[in-house]
């Protein structure tokens, strides 16, 4: 939110010039109009609502501290509407399998990442002492990155044994998993992704996050596991956060 905050207000502008329903109107034709992504597309209505109402948020605050006496800054948004859940069949998995990417790590993250429905900032910060082997069975078992609440999560899901072929050789406990992978889904990462899909022949705008849908359809479609099952697998603490169309 922040550069697009600099870009559109001047340096010296004050709370109670900003604390106006005419330049919340601006601000968020500006959003919603002109603002761009790093790759030069428009924001989406859920990006834009999301940075606007985070300068509402600072606007609420700047009253209780008393910096302004009213709240001004606000208008009704857009609907956001229902996204589109992008995932990747059972064969288009198999194709990417099969196509050649050089960064490897990215790819095997990512394979990794649709049999186990990880996040990439977990996958980064994955080490090989919380990947645990016994029986023939393979899980992993770690705090997860998100807080809810404030607090830590401990989580440990059992994964398909297949999966195991994409962490290569073990390392020493406090080793890194996949030591390269950037924490973020970066633009220029999900564009070597979509570089990647093309050669796959794959014509869906796939990101890294695509890899946790494609893991609930795979178990929706081909399994029939169903939303209490599913919550538990996707690691949400909230039914809300699960349904037939995955969403994190």
């Amino acid at each position: 939110m922040l550069s697009h905050f600099l870009k559109y207000f001047p340096k010296a502008i004050t709370f109670k010039q900003i604390n106006r329903r005419e330049q919340a109107k601006a601000f968020y034709d500006y959003l919603t109009d002109k603002a761009l992504k790093k790759n030069g597309d428009n924001l989406s209505i859920k990006s834009a609502n999301k940075y606007f109402k985070r300068l509402r948020l600072i606007m609420k605050e700047a009253k209780l501290e008393g910096y302004i006496e009213d709240l001004k800054f606000d208008l009704k948004l857009l609907p956001e509407g229902i996204p589109e859940v992008v995932f990747l069949t059972l064969e288009e998995y198999r194709t990417l399998e099969n196509t050649e990417e050089s960064n490897t790590t990215m790819k095997n993250a990512f394979l990794f990442a649709c049999l186990t429905a990880l996040r990439i900032g977990d996958l980064h910060s994955l080490t090989w002492g919380e990947i645990k082997e016994e029986n023939g069975k393979i899980w992993y078992d770690r705090i997860m990155d998100k807080k809810p609440n404030g607090k830590q999560r401990r989580i440990s899901n059992y994964f398909d044994p297949y999966a195991k072929k994409y962490l290569g050789e073990r390392q020493g406990d406090s080793d890194k998993v996949f030591p390269n992978l950037s924490k973020d889904a970066t633009s220029k990462l999900n564009q070597r992704m979509g570089r990647w899909m093309t050669r796959a022949g794959i014509s869906k705008h796939i990101t890294f996050h695509c890899a946790k849908h494609s893991f609930a359809m795979y178990h929706i479609i081909y399994k029939k596991v169903g939303v209490f099952q599913l919550a538990g697998l996707l690691n949400h603490t909230c039914l809300l956060y699960t349904s037939p169309s995955p969403r994190d």
